[in-house]
C-alpha cells in the first residue's frame, strides 16, 4: 500500500538458505561477485537469532504481585483501570487463549471474520481475527513456544477484578472488555522463529498504538535493518515501541533495546535497586520491575496454582512500561507519543542512591505510573496567544543605515567517515578538509583521524558539513599498500552524508582522495574523482550508523556459534524495478524471493 511504499518497505526482499553456514558462505559469494550482481541494491544482511529476554529464576516463588506497588500503580487505578480502544501488542511466543485469566480483553480485529479461511479486510493476512502468527504463517495457531509471551501479555492486561488469578497493569475493572486489547503477534513459533520485522509493520497497519517487545539480539551491536526500518515505521504512525534492554549484566549495545528509537527498558527488583542480570547504560531509557514477576503462564505448566508463575528478566520489565503507557492512553485518548513519553521520563523515581554504581545508567528512572497520569491528566491545554497592540514608536530624528545582511552558511548535515582496519592498523591515516573559499561563518568540519591501534576494528567520527561548500577526504598509507586486501587483511574505509554512502575504497596503495560538494537537498551528490570507484569489497556495504557493521570476520564467527539464520535480506535502491529482486536471488543462489513485509491484499494483487 502507499505508506509502505514511502517508507520504502516495498523494496526489502527476503531469499532463504538451507542452513547458517550456507546463508554465511553464499552472502560471501555475493559480495565478491562484480558491481553488475550488486546494482540496484542498498542493502544486504542476513538474518541473526535473536532470543527471549528471559532468565530462568532459582528465587523463590513469589504468591503476590508486589512489584505492581513499586510503581504506585494502586494509586493510578483511582484515575484508569484501562480502556479496550488501546491496543497494545505483544510480539513474542504467542498466547493462551484458552487461559482463565486471559479471556476479557483480547484484541479483535473488526475486519475479519473469524476461521472462514478468507482475507476478509484485505490486509494480506487470513483468519487474522486476533493478530497472526508471523513465526508459522497462520491467524488461527496463536500459541507458539512456551509461557514467555502469555506472562508478558498477562502483565499488560490479564483480567483484573474477575475473582480470579492475577491483576494486569491495564486489565480493566472485572467487566468484559474494560482493559486495554492486546494484539498477538507470534515471532517465537512452535515451529519457526522469525518475522519480528514484519509483525511490527503489521501491528502499526492494524491499529496497535503500542508494542511490547521482550526480545533481543543474542550479541552487541549486531541488528537486522529491516527491523530499524520497521520501528521507524512504526514511530512515524504515531505508536510507542518499547523493548527489553536485555539480560546480559552489560552496558553493551544489544539491539533492538538499545536503539534510539524504542524505548529500552532495564530491570529493578521491587525496591529498585537494579536486576543483576539486567543490562544498563546511556541506551536505557527506562526502569521498571523484573525481579521477580508473578503472570499468567500456559494453563497447567504454572508452579503457582498450576496456571501462574513468577519469571525474571528484562522480559519481565517491559510489559510493566508497556502496560502503563496504555493506562496513559486510556486516560488520554489524545495524548501524542511524545507527550507520553514526556510524562514517563519527566515523572520516574530517581533511584541513583539504590543503585550508586550506575548513576545515570538506569534510565529516567523507575517509571511511576501514577505521577505518569497525573502529569497527563494536568498538563494545561496549549492556548492560541492573542497578540497585544504595540505602542507606536517614537520617530527617529536621525535615520539609521541597515548594513546589507550577512548570508547565512547552513551547516546542518552530517558526514560520517568510517575506517575498518586492516592487518597494520598503525600504517593508516586520514583528514578531511574544508575548501578555503568557504564563506567566512561556516563552522569549519574538517577533522582527522588515525593512525589506529587494533587491527580488525571498525572506527568512525562524524562532524557537520555545511551546504554548498567543497570537501576534500584523503586517506594514507605510510608503507604504500593500502588496507585491502590479501596479506593486509580486509580493511575498508567509508564516507556517509547524512546515512547515505558516497565513498568506498580499501585498495589504494599509497593514498586514495575524494572531493565533494555538500548539496542543499538531503541527497548527496558525487563529485567524481579520478580515482576509479573500488570493485566489490569482501565486507558488506556498511548499513546506517543505527545498525552497527557486520564485517565478514564477524559474521563468519556469528555463523560459527549458532547466531546467523538462514535467510538474507536484501533491500532494493529507490527507483529499482521490483523484477531486479528475482535477479538478485539468482546471485545469492538461494531461493526464489519473497517480500519481507507483505503488502495489503489487492496491492499484492497488482503484482501477481
Amino acid at each position: 500500500e502507499a505508506k509502505h511504499r514511502a517508507a520504502g518497505l516495498d523494496r526489502w526482499w527476503t531469499v532463504k538458505c538451507s542452513e547458517a553456514n550456507e546463508t554465511w558462505s553464499k552472502l560471501d559469494a555475493f559480495l565478491a561477485k562484480g558491481d553488475a550482481s550488486h546494482d540496484g541494491v542498498e542493502f544486504v544482511e542476513p538474518a541473526l537469532v535473536v532470543k527471549m529476554s528471559s532468565w530462568e529464576p532459582n528465587d523463590p516463588l513469589f504468591s503476590s504481585q508486589s512489584h505492581y506497588s513499586s510503581i504506585e500503580l494502586e494509586a493510578a487505578w483511582e484515575l484508569t483501570k484501562g480502556d479496550p480502544s488501546v491496543v497494545v501488542q505483544v510480539i513474542d511466543s504467542g498466547l493462551d487463549l484458552a487461559h482463565e485469566d486471559l479471556q476479557n480483553n483480547i484484541w479483535q480485529n473488526p475486519g475479519e471474520i473469524c476461521g472462514n479461511g478468507e482475507d476478509d479486510d484485505d490486509n494480506g493476512y487470513v483468519d487474522d481475527c486476533h493478530g497472526y502468527n508471523h513465526a508459522d504463517g497462520t491467524g488461527t495457531d496463536l500459541l507458539g513456544d512456551g509461557s514467555h509471551g502469555s506472562h508478558c501479555a498477562g502483565t499488560i492486561s490479564a483480567d483484573s477484578n474477575n475473582g480470579v488469578g492475577v491483576a494486569g497493569v491495564a486489565g480493566g475493572d472485572g467487566t468484559p472488555g474494560s482493559g486495554a486489547s492486546l494484539m498477538i503477534s507470534v515471532g517465537f513459533g512452535s515451529t519457526f522463529t522469525g518475522g519480528f520485522a514484519e509483525a511490527l509493520v503489521y501491528g502499526a497497519d492494524n491499529g496497535a498504538q503500542i508494542s511490547s517487545n521482550s526480545w533481543g539480539y543474542t550479541s552487541p551491536d549486531v541488528c537486522e535493518q529491516a527491523v530499524i526500518d520497521a520501528i521507524d515505521y512504526y514511530n512515524d504512525e504515531g505508536g510507542i515501541v518499547v523493548f527489553a534492554a536485555g539480560n546480559d549484566d552489560s552496558e553493551a549495545c544489544y539491539y533492538p533495546g538499545c536503539y534510539d528509537g524504542v524505548v529500552g527498558v532495564a530491570a529493578l527488583d521491587d525496591n529498585g535497586a537494579r536486576a543483576y542480570f539486567s543490562n544498563y547504560g546511556g541506551t536505557v531509557d527506562i526502569s521498571a520491575p523484573g525481579h521477580p514477576v508473578l503472570s499468567t503462564v500456559i494453563m497447567g505448566e504454572g508452579s503457582v496454582d498450576s496456571n501462574y508463575d513468577s519469571y525474571s528478566g528484562t522480559s519481565m520489565a517491559c510489559p510493566h512500561v508497556a502496560g502503563v503507557l496504555a493506562l496513559g492512553l486510556s486516560l488520554q485518548t489524545t495524548a501524542s507519543r511524545n507527550e507520553l513519553l514526556d510524562c514517563a521520563y519527566s515523572t520516574a523515581t530517581n533511584i541513583d542512591a539504590l543503585n550508586p554504581g550506575y548513576v545515570g545508567k538506569l534510565g529516567a528512572g523507575r517509571i511511576d505510573a501514577f505521577a505518569f497520569l497525573d502529569c497527563l491528566g494536568t498538563r494545561a491545554p496549549t492556548l492560541t496567544p492573542v497578540p497585544s497592540a504595540l505602542p507606536t514608536p517614537a520617530p527617529s530624528p536621525i535615520p539609521t543605515t541597515t548594513p546589507a545582511p550577512t548570508v547565512p552558511c547552513v551547516c546542518d548535515q552530517t558526514l560520517v567517515v568510517g575506517v575498518y582496519t586492516d592487518d597494520w592498523p598503525g600504517e593508516t591515516t586520514w583528514s578531511l578538509t574544508m575548501d578555503d573559499a568557504a564563506p567566512e561563518n561556516c563552522v569549519d568540519g574538517s577533522m582527522t583521524d588515525g593512525p589506529y591501534a587494533a587491527n580488525g576494528t571498525l572506527y568512525s567520527k562524524e562532524t557537520a558539513v555545511c551546504v554548498g561548500v567543497t570537501y576534500t577526504f584523503h586517506i594514507f598509507d605510510s608503507y604504500g599498500d593500502g588496507i585491502c586486501c590479501g596479506e593486509n587483511g580486509d580493511g575498508y574505509y567509508y564516507l556517509q552524508l547524512n546515512g547515505v554512502e558516497i565513498k568506498r575504497g580499501g585498495d589504494y596503495g599509497p593514498g586514495d582522495s575524494h572531493d565533494f560538494v555538500v548539496p542543499s537537498t538531503r541527497a548527496p551528490t558525487v563529485v567524481p574523482t579520478a580515482t576509479p570507484a573500488p570493485t566489490a569489497t569482501l565486507a558488506p556495504t556498511p548499513p546506517t550508523p543505527t545498525c552497527g557493521t557486520l564485517d565478514m570476520g564477524n559474521l563468519r564467527r556469528l555463523a560459527d556459534e549458532g547466531q546467523v539464520g538462514t535467510e538474507i535480506r536484501f533491500k532494493l535502491a529507490a527507483g529499482t524495478s521490483a523484477a531486479r529482486a528475482a535477479t538478485v536471488a539468482a546471485a545469492v543462489d538461494c531461493s526464489s524471493a519473497k517480500r519481507v513485509f507483505r503488502p495489503a491484499g489487492r496491492y499484492e494483487a497488482k503484482h501477481r
